[in-house]
């Protein structure tokens, strides 16, 4: 995650002190710990902030969704889509045995095109993307089991999502491993990115976006990515014979990437 700005206390464009209503059973007693919270920025843009919160029950994360302009409240009307959507993606995937961080509550203040909304989760961290975890703290020549383990724990929650019937827009900055954690386990975050309707496509797309990434960045050898692939199948419900067939798609698809790069690389020079 950005690095964190000098700690400070609720930022005057929250208004908390305005009737926030929690909305999908969310509990009246987290705006109460907001409240108290000491907030931490980590992100502002015109149309959302992000913030650490630190309460005495422990760290929360907020995302601040103020959409400007009346095309953007039109488009997001009510707020209704994007962090609803995410609070129930967020219980779903939990119950589901995925790894996201924990959804505490949503709450809106306003109504209709002029409505904002609070989505509150636990905190997770500190974090690190998957590649650079790989590439830094897993190195396959400092510890070869750790590196497995950790590309196994990245297979069986993708394995997991795709078994749902979902499908990451972005992996490559959203599958994290939490550092504060002894066992390093991996998170899935940004669920705002995550769709439905998954089609072979996009399943060879996701796998594609991870596998991208193993022989360069973490000296991956050609049995780890199989056994990576393996892994995945069993957590997404396809055998043997399914693994092999996606390896020979995979494979097609990045010898299909190479040569367009090779072919624009020229018309370059």
């Amino acid at each position: 995650m950005t690095r964190p700005t000098k700690p400070r206390f609720v930022p005057d464009s929250i208004r908390l002190d305005r009737p926030w209503r929690p909305i999908k059973g969310s509990s009246r007693a987290a705006l109460s710990s907001l409240n108290e919270g000491r907030w931490v920025c980590l992100d502002a843009r015109p149309d959302r902030g992000a913030y650490r919160v630190d309460t005495d029950a422990g760290c929360l994360f907020v995302k601040h969704y103020t959409p400007q302009g009346l095309r953007a409240r039109i488009r997001d009307f009510a707020l209704r889509r994007k962090p609803q959507r995410a609070l129930e993606l967020g219980r779903l995937l939990r119950e589901s045995g995925i790894s996201t961080p924990p959804p505490v509550g949503l709450f809106a203040l306003g109504l209709g095109l002029w409505q904002e909304a609070l989505l509150v989760s636990r905190w997770v961290g500190p974090t690190r993307k998957w590649s650079e975890y790989l590439v830094g703290d897993a190195r396959r020549d400092r510890d070869a089991d750790r590196f497995r383990a950790s590309l196994s724990q990245l297979a069986i929650l993708l394995g997991r999502l795709h078994r749902l019937g979902f499908y990451h827009g972005d992996l490559s900055g959203n599958l994290v491993f939490d550092q504060g954690d002894p066992e390093s386990r991996a998170y899935i975050v940004d669920l705002e990115d995550l769709h439905r309707r998954l089609s072979r496509k996009r399943r060879i797309k996701n796998l594609e976006e991870l596998g991208r990434g193993l022989p360069d960045l973490s000296r991956a050898t050609l049995r780890d990515r199989w056994l990576f692939l393996r892994e995945y199948a069993r957590a997404a419900g396809l055998d043997d014979a399914g693994a092999r067939s996606l390896w020979r798609e995979g494979r097609a698809a990045q010898l299909w990437r190479k040569r367009r790069h090779a072919r624009k690389s020229k018309r370059g020079e």
